[in-house]
């Protein structure tokens, strides 16, 4: 301010949840997170992430998670694997045939 800059200080420590303050700097962390491909898609609300893949793509899912990962890991945040969902979506026409591999696997 004034053509002033401060020192800077590392925090050592975190926002407490729920703190009116805490949205505001998550907003500020994750803003510098993108797809490596700009055919992928993805979309930041609060504090989900969405990442839409398609089939054919010149970057495939595991390796845009594996860049979410890294971005996390760089800006010292975890992201809570146990929540961590894959939906996959398919042509209705597609279904049947899935619908049997995934009986043959024995996979519920």
């Amino acid at each position: 301010m004034n053509g002033v800059c401060s020192t800077v200080l590392h925090i050592m420590r975190g926002i407490i949840q729920g703190c009116s303050v805490g949205p505001t700097f998550y907003i500020f962390m994750k803003s510098d997170l993108s797809t490596l491909s700009p055919i992928n898609i993805i979309s930041k609300y609060a504090d989900d992430i969405s990442l839409l893949v398609p089939q054919y793509c010149d970057v495939d899912l595991t390796a845009e998670f594996e860049n979410i990962q890294c971005w996390a890991t760089c800006d010292k945040m975890t992201i809570n694997l146990s929540k961590t969902r894959e939906i996959v979506f398919c042509h209705p026409a597609h279904f049947v045939t899935i619908l049997f591999l995934l009986s043959m696997c024995r996979i519920s």
